[in-house]
């Protein structure tokens, strides 16, 4: 079988970041290993082709229209399309080369993520069937960020629900954004799980020797948001050094800071002036270089407002380090509270911080529990062949696509 990713991201030297990309990177290779050829085609600031090992990726040159700098409703009304005709001309560069390769080594079945729509031209195109990941919900995700949408994020929105409407099969990793789905825009899709990688990635651990040796902290890292809760983290800090002056806490990642501009960075550090000597922050780094610092971690604290089913929560169990998380935001279908990690009310830091302090509190055979626990729930999720379930659902919708042609 033949697969197609189409994305706005995927790891390239470089760009390490990116919840969608680490997805795309790991089930890409998994499928090669279970024999399946697969082409990644994503958004890019060129146009080349290259292979990741037997992955064949092609970087599309995405369209990025400037603004008009002019006055004037006529200006305004075109600044607002911009952003979509932006997505939409970016998905047929994509679909140019699709169809390019396609010529020579056909596709049996092309998969597009929901976010920024790359698969939105090729939308019942009659000669490959079109899968649908639903990657985020765009209009939630905005809200979980703080500020209320603009007319160019509403039409953008628009075309990602008509990207999943119009594709062949749609699919999320998370009951909660299925949830979502349903309840906001009647549409059902299927649950298909996040698969776990197992690939032995050999540990560097140079960067956690040079930054972290010796000292105990707690990690997040992952794009640092008002989404992913940084500002509750920085909330929490002051009152847990308060009890544990010896923690160090550290974020690693792309900083996208507040809905006002401000970046994550200096919001934490606003909050927690006395405390900023136990504050470090690093960007994104190699996944060698992330795992050393995960695995040495006290914990990791992803309280997110919104996520769905994250890469990130995988990777901290995989390695047995436990994870706080929120409720009602999919962590909640990945942490059992008290015994693989902690889970804590959704925007709530107070009850984040009494959470920490738990953690902390562990002693050392409830501490090494817990860590067997996440191993064990980590080599229950491989039993259950995701990457094999992934294969059989291509193979259903190429069946129900090829017997309505």
């Amino acid at each position: 079988m033949h697969v197609g990713f189409l994305s706005p991201e995927y790891v390239l030297p470089g760009r390490y970041d990116g919840g969608l990309a680490n997805y795309i990177y790991k089930t890409a290779h998994a499928l090669i290993s279970r024999g399946q050829r697969v082409t990644v085609f994503v958004l890019s600031d060129q146009d080349r082709s290259s292979n990741d090992g037997q992955v064949k990726v092609m970087e599309v040159k995405r369209v990025q229209t400037a603004l008009i700098g002019l006055p004037g409703k006529p200006a305004a009304l075109i600044n607002a399309l911009l952003p979509a005709l932006d997505q939409i001309r970016s998905s047929r560069r994509i679909a140019h080369f699709v169809w390019k390769e396609h010529h020579s080594d056909p596709f049996d079945v092309l998969q597009t993520s929901s976010f920024l729509v790359p698969g939105f031209t090729l939308r019942k195109n009659g000669r490959i069937p079109l899968v649908c990941r639903i990657s985020s919900y765009s209009p939630v995700l905005r809200s979980s960020y703080g500020r209320p949408r603009n007319l160019p994020e509403y039409l953008c929105d628009w075309l990602e629900l008509r990207q999943i409407i119009d594709s062949e099969a749609i699919f999320s990793p998370s009951q909660f954004c299925l949830a979502l789905l349903e309840r906001l825009e009647a549409v059902q899709s299927d649950l298909l799980r996040t698969p776990v990688d197992f690939a032995r990635i050999e540990p560097d651990a140079s960067l956690y020797e040079e930054k972290f040796a010796g000292a105990r902290y707690l990690l997040f890292f992952g794009i640092l948001s008002r989404t992913k809760g940084v500002d509750l983290i920085a909330d929490a800090i002051p009152d847990v050094l308060a009890l544990h002056p010896d923690i160090h806490f550290a974020f690693v990642g792309r900083d996208d800071g507040m809905p006002g501009g401000l970046k994550m960075k200096d919001f934490v550090l606003s909050r927690c002036q006395a405390q900023k000597e136990h504050i470090h922050f690093l960007p994104a780094v190699p996944k060698p270089q992330l795992y050393s610092i995960i695995a040495h971690a006290v914990g990791v604290l992803m309280p997110s407002r919104v996520d769905n089913y994250p890469n990130a929560c995988l990777e901290a169990q995989m390695l047995g380090t436990p994870v706080i998380g929120s409720r009602n935001s999919s962590l909640d279908e990945m942490i059992e509270d008290g015994r693989t990690g902690f889970l804590v009310e959704n925007g709530n830091s107070r009850e984040l911080g009494e959470a920490i302090n738990r953690l902390l509190g562990l002693d050392e055979g409830a501490y090494r529990a817990m860590q067997q626990a996440n191993l064990a729930w980590i080599d229950s999720l491989g039993r259950e062949d995701r990457i094999g379930q992934l294969i059989h659902y291509y193979e259903d919708v190429i069946r129900r696509f090829n017997g309505r042609q």
